[in-house]
């Protein structure tokens, strides 16, 4: 028993010993570059002033392999992501199928600066990460629609490529609110209400705050400054809809209705 479980070891031993090396060969001697994590990053205007025309996102790249003492240049390109899409009949049976790109990519030179226009894109000297900076732009087109900038690491003459799962990353820009994680907790009952993108944009105004996931994990415990809150866009409300008796405050209309629904607030906690 024991002479078997020896030769099973030795047998384990030989194959690891002989795959071993070959699996380090495509790494010595190369220095890899990769994102430090594949995450969708969303970035909005909505919370800038509307005289702030571009804003700098940041993504944080990793190299793989040695440090060196002199600056090494990292190469960044869009990738245009493709979808499947899908025709029907009028009972809903699938009759048709096209594989192509989506329409929401962002545009060079519309929704962001041109990635061959940066020239700090680097992994400074004696360091192992960097953050490179991505100029988006304001475009009209960013109030109604989000749009995608897939970026990924492209070879060059001072890194390969590095693990393949963390080789791209996407950028969604737009100029609109997106409902956060922790409206349904609070704000649904006590708060703000019923979500809506209007009442959003209105909340923004009228606090001058980031409505978004952290403000709730702020506010979540603090009953008397949820009371305040409320209080404020309450009275901004009342106000609005006074001056402007022919126009309340209203959200968008959805399909087939003629006007939306109003916008009200509850009576807090």
């Amino acid at each position: 028993m024991n002479l078997n479980k020896y030769i099973r070891f030795l047998v384990i031993g030989v194959i690891f010993c002989a795959c071993e090396p070959q699996a380090l060969m495509t790494y010595i001697g190369v220095d890899r570059l990769q994102f430090v994590d594949a995450k969708d990053f969303r970035y909005s205007f909505v919370y800038e002033p509307k005289t702030v025309t571009s804003d700098t996102v940041w993504v944080t790249v990793q190299t793989m392999g040695d440090v060196y003492d002199y600056d090494r240049a990292v190469s960044l390109v869009q990738v245009f992501e493709e979808e499947w899409t899908y025709t029907y009949d009028e009972l809903g049976n699938k009759i048709d199928s096209l594989f192509d790109i989506r329409n929401d990519q962002a545009e060079s030179g519309i929704h962001f600066i041109p990635l061959s226009e940066h020239t700090t894109f680097k992994v400074s000297a004696n360091t192992a990460r960097a953050n490179l900076p991505i100029v988006v732009l304001r475009d009209v087109s960013l109030v109604k629609d989000s749009y995608r900038l897939r970026l990924r690491i492209s070879p060059n003459d001072y890194f390969e490529e590095g693990v393949k799962d963390v080789l791209e990353k996407t950028i969604i820009i737009s100029d609109v609110v997106v409902k956060p994680n922790g409206w349904d907790d609070i704000a649904d009952k006590y708060l703000f209400g019923e979500y809506g993108p209007v009442k959003h944009r209105f909340i923004i105004d009228i606090l001058g705050l980031r409505i978004d996931d952290d403000f709730f994990k702020m506010t979540k415990a603090d009953i008397s400054l949820l009371n305040y809150y409320n209080s404020k866009v309450k009275t901004a409300l009342y106000e609005y809809n006074i001056a402007n008796p022919d126009n309340p405050l209203r959200e968008e209309p959805k399909d087939g209705d003629i006007e939306g629904a109003l916008v009200t607030f509850p009576n807090g906690v």
